[in-house]
């Protein structure tokens, strides 16, 4: 990611690379530089992966240089020290890692011009992201040419191939890790104060929408309600969304929490999750959520649908508007005593399809189609040409 030092997206990439590093393969990430950089970097570093930080987003006398040189500085700039870099590594095969489906076609493109093969993963994908002609035509060679394209969901997937206007041969779904106990029943909080919904997401409106959630607590019916929401999560939008819940005068039924670690205890507290989102790829919060024995209350963004079936372990709303958000809330409001029995039988659907060790098993995907490189590589080349 380049607009955070640590996010969901994360995850799968960094775990794999651990997992892959821990079995013996030698494992090399290149990241984007932060003043203060993620704590996750050390716990990689720990596991034998080696970290090179490039600048992506440039600040301070860097900054100053580069708009004095002008942006065709920066575009050049970066592919060269990418390119620099590929040839001290000599990678069997490179991992992109995309926040949403098209964020480092620069390195697409070095790779490409190297010879060297790589797979992309698309961690989010929304109809407000869809591509002109001309990027179109950019994203379709990344993908036709990559080894193999991995979706967080099939709603991502299908969307692209949508927007591109043709199918994607080489994709493939993946599940992101998570960060709960699997296997802990935990005890349902009681009512006797109220019900409490947790948002778990980034303070980020135009991803996450919270400021539909907003809205729809200050209509009358929500108004007399036993109801707290908290917000669990950071974002520059955080300033903003207090303003706008003093606004519309519901500060007092919610509660900003920062971003914790420790999801479990979420759970402990809180009965639901709410969700808003108006795009996403299959977040992290909802699956942990899920197998927590919680149910949630979702917009049908994503993959949100594919783990969540509506009126049966939760409430989908039709579309990320206010109105729909609303009319779910009112079906989850009006059912809000079978809401345990709902989380509940969440929780098994999901522990029946989520693998044990989703980086593990992701990384060990990665093994096999370096093997099959090494074994055959231009009968796998030549299985990936671009459309």
């Amino acid at each position: 990611m380049s607009n955070a030092p640590w996010g969901g997206s994360e995850y799968l990439w960094s775990g794999a690379a651990a997992y892959l590093s821990v079995q013996g393969h030698r494992i090399f990430a290149s990241v984007c530089r932060w003043r203060k950089p993620s704590s996750h970097l050390e716990k990689l570093r720990s596991d034998g992966v080696h970290i090179t930080e490039r600048h992506c987003d440039v600040s301070g006398l860097r900054s100053r240089l580069m708009r004095k040189l002008g942006r065709e500085a920066v575009n050049y700039a970066e592919p060269l020290l990418l390119h620099m870099w590929l040839l001290k590594v000599k990678p069997d095969l490179v991992c992109i890692s995309n926040g949403c489906f098209a964020d480092n076609l620069r390195l697409v493109t070095v790779c490409r011009k190297m010879g060297i093969p790589y797979v992309l993963i698309a961690h989010a994908n929304g109809e407000v992201m869809w591509p002109d002609d001309r990027f179109a035509d950019e994203v379709m060679t990344a993908y036709g040419s990559a080894v193999r394209s991995f979706f967080v969901s099939r709603h991502n997937k299908d969307l692209l191939e949508t927007q591109l206007g043709t199918r994607l041969r080489n994709a493939e779904l993946v599940w992101n890790p998570v960060k709960v106990q699997r296997d802990e029943q935990l005890q349902w909080p009681s009512t006797d104060d109220g019900w409490r919904l947790a948002c778990v997401a980034r303070l980020h409106p135009k991803s996450k929408g919270q400021d539909l959630l907003l809205k729809v607590l200050a209509r009358r019916q929500w108004q007399d309600r036993p109801v707290h929401v908290s917000f669990y999560g950071k974002g520059e939008n955080e300033e903003c969304l207090r303003r706008e819940a003093q606004q519309l005068s519901v500060s007092g039924r919610l509660s900003f929490c920062g971003h914790v670690e420790d999801i479990d205890n979420i759970w402990a507290t809180h009965h639901a999750l709410v969700l808003p989102s108006r795009y996403e790829g299959l977040p992290i919060s909802l699956v942990e959520a899920l197998l927590c024995g919680r149910t949630a209350i979702v917009t049908d963004v994503g993959g949100n649908a594919e783990v969540l079936r509506d009126d049966m372990d939760g409430f989908v709303a039709a579309s990320p508007t206010e109105a729909h958000l609303h009319e779910a809330m009112e079906r989850a409001w009006s059912r809000r005593d079978e809401w345990q029995a709902m989380g509940q039988r969440a929780q098994h659907r999901l522990n029946t399809i989520l693998p044990p060790q989703p980086a593990a098993a992701f990384g060990s995907r990665l093994l096999e189609l370096v093997q099959q490189l090494n074994a055959s590589p231009s009968r796998v080349a030549s299985s990936f040409k671009a459309p």
